[in-house]
């Protein structure tokens, strides 16, 4: 058996359940998993099979175990099935089944569909302890993730095991849960949900890094915040939280305690507008707070102005905040009108609205500090006549589609633009037919 090359999940039960029937002693078997019938270079391994190898190395570890093969359809992809969950006794037949004694080398191994945790990873008790061992390099999820337990940790594994929520999935955190594995979420993770029980969840970290990250300007790490998202207290300078994609806090309640919300040395507020508003590997920190509430609990812990705080404005007129408020990107989807005194605290103003009107008196400088303005893709802003908006930086129309209808006056920097580059940030397409002027 050792060094036998295995093309399917089926065809691995058979062979499992003849070694066992068998009577089978021979030890160190290694069998390959190739995959060769699979178009995606994957190997969809069972519960069943998952079964059958903690069976037969139960009483002598590493009996017979598997490996992703390295000649066959390399690299070969193993996505953990939900096949036969009522066959091996689990309850819950999405419950995501123990990992320890079943693969030969570090194996980064993968989940989809819908799964549920209901164990601590590691000094869990009883059935509630999912067993990982070394050879488990990393756990992605690539469906629905909803985790639990009161704590979520890999601590037990040498070297560690890391996990990732990719793009396009989801991890939803029930309950108070404690990360000790590094974290990278490129999809969506929901902290809690907008009922009573479902604000008391927490996201922390505990001596590792988690990274809610952003692999462009349109795609990027997502977490709704319920409840609490951040550090854990005690932790040291070993836990960290960085924010590299949106953390929405979605009630007055929620609290964001992170390490780091900015963007690279390179953008601002450390360098010029178009790299923060068009490169796309740029990496945007974003935290959005609660409609309603610009003092909610938001704290970074290095620069507590990184990155963009951003806060939705749906009244008709904006005047000046005399509070400590924390945002610095204001979102607008309404018509607005800026009065009174001078709105220092903007630097930025996001559009989203399908036409938005702003009234913005020429004959007073209503935003001294706006950097710059963007215009989300699809929207478009009214300047009125007699109206300016003046940008420190630039202005960004975020597609082809982007438009502004212009009776006012747009300035760069104290002064009227003259050409495409003083308008626009470059990279989206833009043409001088999007700045209407009537």
């Amino acid at each position: 058996m050792d060094g036998m090359h295995i093309k399917n999940d089926a065809q691995l039960q058979k062979l499992l359940k003849y070694y066992i029937a068998a009577g089978k002693t021979e030890s160190g078997v290694v069998l390959n998993l190739d995959g060769d019938n699979a178009t995606d270079k994957t190997f969809k391994l069972s519960k069943i099979s998952i079964a059958l190898l903690q069976k037969i190395n139960a009483t002598t570890p590493n009996t017979v175990l598997v490996t992703p093969c390295i000649t066959h359809n390399n690299p070969v992809k193993i996505v953990i099935t939900q096949e036969g969950q009522d066959k091996i006794g689990l309850a819950d037949k999405k419950e995501v089944p123990a990992l320890g004694r079943v693969f030969a080398i570090p194996t980064d191994v993968y989940l989809t569909g819908e799964n549920n945790t209901e164990w601590t990873w590691a000094g869990g008790d009883g059935d509630d302890a999912l067993t990982i061992d070394a050879n488990v390099k990393s756990i992605t999820n690539e469906g629905t993730l909803t985790v639990t337990a009161t704590n979520v940790e890999l601590t037990t594994v040498t070297p560690a095991a890391t996990l990732a929520n990719a793009a396009g999935a989801t991890m939803n955190i029930t309950k108070v849960t404690t990360v000790k594995n590094a974290l990278t979420n490129l999809g969506t993770i929901n902290v809690g949900s907008d009922s009573e029980e479902g604000k008391k969840a927490e996201l922390r970290a505990y001596g590792i890094e988690i990274k809610n990250d952003a692999t462009s300007l349109t795609a990027s790490g997502t977490i709704n915040n319920y409840g609490v998202v951040g550090v854990s207290a005690g932790t040291g300078t070993s836990a960290k939280f960085n924010n590299y994609g949106t953390i929405d806090m979605k009630n007055d309640g929620a609290i964001t305690l992170l390490t780091s919300n900015e963007k690279s040395a390179a953008t601002l507020p450390f360098g010029p507008f178009s790299k923060a508003f068009v490169a796309a590997s740029n990496k945007m920190g974003t935290v959005v707070l609660p409609n309603g509430n610009p003092l909610a609990i938001v704290s970074v812990s290095n620069k507590t102005d990184a990155g963009f705080i951003k806060y939705n404005w749906t009244d008709a007129a904006y005047t000046h905040d005399t509070r400590n408020v924390k945002y610095n990107t204001l979102v607008v989807s309404n018509d607005i009108e800026f009065k009174g005194a001078a709105a220092t605290e903007i630097t930025f103003i996001e559009f989203n609205g399908t036409r938005t009107q702003v009234v913005n008196p020429a004959t007073s400088n209503n935003l001294p500090n706006l950097k710059g303005i963007i215009v989300n893709a699809g929207k478009s802003i009214i300047l009125e006549k007699d109206n300016r908006i003046n940008c420190l930086d630039g202005i960004s129309l975020r597609d082809a589609a982007a438009t502004i209808y212009r009776g006012g006056e747009l300035w760069i920097n104290g002064s009227a633009p003259l050409t495409t580059t003083n308008y626009f940030t470059p990279a989206y397409n833009w043409s001088l037919n999007q700045i209407v002027e009537y």
